[in-house]
């Protein structure tokens, strides 16, 4: 929440108290990003084949990564440095703690978000099937290389031990379990049907 503060502290977290949660959702910059996500542009992330075009960076076209992150629009696959989408989306969208970097780990819809932005990650590789050489090798931000070890984690791992199912990380999703289904709507339909 003292978002001019963290430069000059040098340092993420210092055990002093953070402020307030804030959210002011819908109240954002809507010529940035117009509208939230939609089963349909999840879908047509989930069509690309290619996990990385190129340079990892947001300029990336045809790009699941570049797309599933919101720096690529999720209707064309093409980069689009005015609009946000897909994962970015959510951020801005909350207009609060949420859409800052430096804080928006605090907001307990955080947590929420991204675990369905990995079951989407999730989804992609069970359809792909993507060899771990798909994963960058070079031209990834510092640290963000396939043989790059992962900050701060101990035992060290690198980037591309975690490019693998998260079956054969020890959890799932229950709507990948179920009969088949590769789609959230396929899943979340029956319940939907129950509460019409």
């Amino acid at each position: 929440s003292r978002l001019e503060e963290y430069n000059s502290h040098q340092s993420l977290c210092n055990g002093m108290p953070e402020g307030p949660l804030r959210r002011n959702p819908g109240n954002h910059d809507k010529s940035r990003t117009p509208r939230l996500p939609s089963s349909a542009d999840v879908e047509f992330c989930l069509s690309l084949t290619q996990y990385e075009s190129g340079s990892m960076d947001k300029a990336a076209n045809f790009s699941f990564r570049n797309t599933l992150e919101g720096f690529a629009s999720p209707l064309t696959g093409i980069a689009d440095a005015s609009q946000s989408s897909m994962h970015n989306a959510l951020h801005i969208y909350m207009n609060g703690t949420m859409s800052q970097v430096q804080g928006s780990a605090n907001d307990p819809i955080f947590l929420l978000h991204h675990a369905f932005v990995d079951s989407i990650f999730e989804q992609w590789l069970r359809r792909h099937h993507p060899l771990q050489e798909v994963y960058p090798e070079a031209n990834a931000p510092i640290g963000h290389n396939r043989e790059s070890y992962m900050v701060p984690f101990i035992p060290l791992y690198r980037n591309g031990d975690f490019f693998i199912s998260s079956k054969d990380l020890g959890y799932d999703y229950s709507y990948l379990q179920d009969s088949g289904s590769d789609s959230f709507q396929d899943y979340i339909k029956s319940y939907l049907e129950q509460a019409g």
